[in-house]
């Protein structure tokens, strides 16, 4: 957790820009230094969830019947965690898209003739004053998918959160 807490201290997107620029403008570079940056976040979730739900009582009881270690893993800690990392991919997503089109914005991306939305904002913007369109519809496909992505995380959070679940019904 140490490793995770420093890379944690680093802005994400500094980092990746700093990580694509070492390892080379390329997609697979970027989405490798997008990875890097975005790894930290689920291994404190995972670690969280794992730390709450092994002190609950149906997970003692398991441990008390001599289940093995694996199957008090996978049916009782993993199940039973896996709400809010669902919740933290969705809105990771949307935190890749922002970065990977960052990064394809600065050339540290998808290369030509990729396409990739980032790099269309880029290579667009000589033509905003005479047809802006060209450069803010790429920017507004990267708006709505953030957009959709975030708003899909927001359902699942109330979904898998119980006490909020029992207002919606």
């Amino acid at each position: 957790m140490r490793i995770v807490d420093a890379i944690l201290a680093f802005p994400a997107l500094v980092l990746a820009i700093a990580l694509a620029a070492a390892f080379g403008p390329s997609l697979q570079n970027a989405m490798l230094a997008v990875a890097i940056t975005l790894a930290p976040q689920f291994a404190r979730v995972a670690r969280s969830q794992a730390l709450s739900v092994s002190v609950k009582p149906y997970v003692e009881a398991a441990v008390s019947l001599g289940l093995p270690n694996s199957r008090i893993l996978f049916r009782y800690i993993f199940v039973n965690g896996l709400g809010p990392l669902l919740v933290q991919s969705t809105l990771a997503l949307g935190s890749a898209i922002l970065q990977t089109a960052s990064l394809g914005f600065l050339g540290l991306g998808a290369q030509p003739p990729m396409a990739e939305w980032g790099a269309d904002v880029s290579a667009n913007l000589q033509y905003v004053r005479s047809a802006p369109w060209v450069a803010l519809a790429p920017g507004m496909a990267i708006l709505f998918a953030v957009l959709s992505f975030n708003l899909v995380g927001d359902s699942l959070a109330d979904w898998f959160n119980p006490r909020r679940r029992s207002e919606l019904d």
